[in-house]
């Protein structure tokens, strides 16, 4: 046992220095995997790299409030894409602390929603599959009956704390999810990561510690959380949000200076404010949304996620942000999209000279169903 044990961790240490973007046991038969219905994981675009729009998808976890919504309407009202289609969100909707004004407000903007949490605990402590049904469908029943989404529009869903594993896997599949976006495939560099993939060969995840090779769920997607890295920082989430921390009042990094309190306002769940003062070291949210683009736009065109929580709105990382959007837009075959749009885009590729019509097809006149 200790020898197998000992093989396996040799084998996950490999695949972690050599960069594999997908695991050792992963098997998928592209000759019976065919789209809609299933698609094997890989790095390769369905098309060729010259068809193939470069996807940005911006999301967001946890509540959805005016304080939540201003501060993103201050990100992606300050441009559209190429073709006139306003700049959408994925909004991972934690029900607890929401507002349905807000949200409907968004959604008839063209953003989308996807369930999130409840109360927001870890999964894996949940034992009663009562209890982990509710953390899983609540949001989604929140959305529908009180918000007044319409029915099927709420398609997506990411784990609280990307703590996911089979039993919530297993789960999704079985409430007719269309996709999963919780698995980051930190151990791979942005050129080589994986295009969007059903799971009906599992999760081949190397970084994912509760993918199994026995695992099958036909029909629905994985749609990666890319972790983005730059110069040693890992950030599965909140580009340019450093984990390190100094007392010093002023930090040398590099070349560059960053100041020592990074102050962070945010929603108290209660209509009021919090304040706290992190105080960090680490690179500007447009230094690593670029080096993730780059790196992307010039060799497989993966998608480009900005992923965030509300605590990651500051001025100066909205600065940073609306810099690199702004970057990102002199790219004639770049397109901001909602994961929805990415998933339905994989189902059936369309070459990048189509994109603006068949994004403007579904950029509009998205309406909510009639309230009693």
């Amino acid at each position: 046992m200790k020898a197998v044990v000992a093989v396996f961790a040799a084998l996950v240490l490999m695949q972690r220095v050599q960069g594999y973007p997908l695991s050792a046991w992963y098997q998928c038969d592209r000759t019976r995997c065919v789209r809609p219905r299933c698609q094997c994981a890989s790095e390769t675009s369905p098309l060729p790299v010259y068809d193939t729009p470069q996807f940005i998808v911006i999301s967001n976890d946890d509540q959805v409030n005016p304080t939540t919504v201003r501060s993103m309407a201050k990100l992606v009202a300050t441009a559209n894409n190429t073709n006139g289609c306003p700049i959408p969100v994925t909004w991972f909707t934690r029900s607890q602390f929401s507002t349905c004004p807000a949200i409907r407000d968004r959604y008839q903007r063209g953003d989308e929603f996807a369930s999130h949490a409840v109360r927001h605990i870890k999964l894996s402590w949940i034992t009663r599959t009562a209890d982990m049904y509710k953390e899983i469908t609540g949001p989604r029943d929140y959305l529908y009956e009180k918000c007044g989404l319409p029915e099927g529009s709420v398609k997506g869903y990411r784990a609280p704390y990307r703590n996911s594993n089979p039993r919530v896997r297993e789960m999704l599949a079985g409430e007719g999810f269309t996709y999963d976006s919780t698995t980051g495939f930190e151990f791979a560099e942005m050129y080589e990561r994986p295009f969007p993939f059903t799971m009906n060969n599992g999760v081949p995840d190397p970084s994912c510690k509760t993918c199994a090779p026995t695992e099958a769920y036909s029909s629905i997607w994985e749609v990666p959380l890319w972790a983005l890295s730059y110069e040693g920082q890992v950030y599965p989430m909140d580009p340019g949000m450093a984990k390190k921390k100094k007392s010093a009042k002023s930090l040398e990094y590099k070349g560059q200076v960053f100041p020592n309190e990074d102050l962070i306002e945010q929603d108290d769940g209660e209509g009021g404010r919090l304040t706290t003062r992190q105080r960090t070291i680490g690179y500007s949210a447009e230094a690593v949304l670029k080096n993730a683009f780059d790196q992307a736009y010039n060799n497989n065109r993966a998608p480009v996620p900005i992923a965030v929580h509300p605590y990651w709105f500051t001025e100066t990382r909205l600065r940073e942000a609306q810099s690199f959007v702004e970057y990102a837009l002199t790219f004639q075959d770049v397109y901001f999209v909602t994961m929805s749009q990415l998933v339905e885009w994989m189902e059936d590729p369309v070459p990048v000279r189509n994109m603006a019509v068949w994004l403007k097809n579904r950029c509009q006149n998205k309406s909510l169903r009639s309230q009693n």
